[in-house]
């Protein structure tokens, strides 16, 4: 594994870090403070979406991100 392949690993990691912990935050607060304003099934809602912004944004990093790198690596 070069270098430059490390950092790339490096920096995934940590956004994904990152974003699990801001997604953990919302889920606490939402439970903690929104929780009762709102139906059950809205409640479920929302934290079925922000669980599918979260791993949408964690897919963009490892996934989509990569792929493109080394797509124009072969073409260049």
């Amino acid at each position: 594994m070069n270098n430059e392949n490390s950092s790339g690993v490096k920096w995934r990691i940590a956004f994904s870090i990152i974003t699990s912990m801001i997604w953990l935050i919302f889920v606490v607060a939402w439970v903690g403070f929104g929780w009762r304003d709102f139906e059950t099934s809205e409640n479920i809602a929302v934290l079925c979406i922000s669980s599918v912004v979260w791993m949408g944004s964690n897919s963009l990093v490892w996934v989509i991100w990569p792929n493109r790198a080394n797509s124009e690596e072969e073409a260049g």
